[in-house]
């Protein structure tokens, strides 16, 4: 259910199971192997051509890539019981900001405050192409235009399977954004468009 798993935490996942066959299958056992160690089981009825999505809670208690199984009871068809997959549980994360000096630290908030993530920020006067592979996403923060050399060290980062996330500036030079977007095989940004609207609630546990 979480965009990714995190370690010593409560992490949902979810398991669309389907019966493809004209009777009902009523009470089927269903497991959930991680790293060869049972960690859920539950037992589910499904109506004959029908599905049904159940859920299970798993901690992670280490970190790196875990081996997952789930299995089954098919009887007497057994041979498609058991199903595979790997998933990674991230711990101390690193996350860069590159800002502008009018940047505010807005961003920040969301990750020094969070164990799974090491936050570090830049000028993008000061950058050292070099590191961008150490980081696992990028945030181009507000920056007012995306230059040639950043635009370049990215793309390379990007190809690489780094991930990057923008927030442009209100003042952004839209042409460098698109140019860069447009080499990534990205979308494009419009004018800006101020519109008026009203505050219904305020979300205070938010941290931003």
């Amino acid at each position: 259910e979480q965009p990714l798993f995190t370690i010593n935490t409560n992490n949902k996942l979810l398991v669309r199971i389907k019966n493809a066959g004209n009777t009902a299958a009523e009470k089927v056992r269903v497991s959930v192997k991680i790293n060869g160690v049972v960690k859920a089981i539950d037992d589910v009825s499904i109506a004959p051509e029908n599905s049904i999505t159940d859920s299970f809670n798993i901690t992670a208690t280490q970190a790196g890539w875990q081996k997952a199984e789930i299995t089954f009871n098919d009887y007497p068809i057994t041979f498609d019981d058991h199903f595979y997959f790997a998933y990674k549980v991230a711990q101390n994360e690193k996350v860069l900001s590159i800002d502008d000096a009018e940047t505010p630290n807005n961003i920040a908030s969301i990750f020094t405050n969070d164990v799974h993530f090491s936050f570090d920020k830049i000028n993008k006067g000061q950058l050292d192409y070099s590191s961008f592979k150490n980081y696992s996403l990028i945030i181009l923060n507000q920056l007012s235009d995306i230059s040639s050399g950043i635009a370049s060290s990215l793309k390379e980062y990007i190809d690489n399977g780094g991930n990057i996330y923008i927030i442009p500036s209100v003042n952004a030079d839209i042409n460098s954004y698109n140019s860069f977007l447009s080499n990534n095989n990205a979308g494009s940004f419009g004018a800006l468009q101020v519109k008026n609207g009203e505050v219904t609630k305020i979300n205070l546990q938010e941290e931003l």
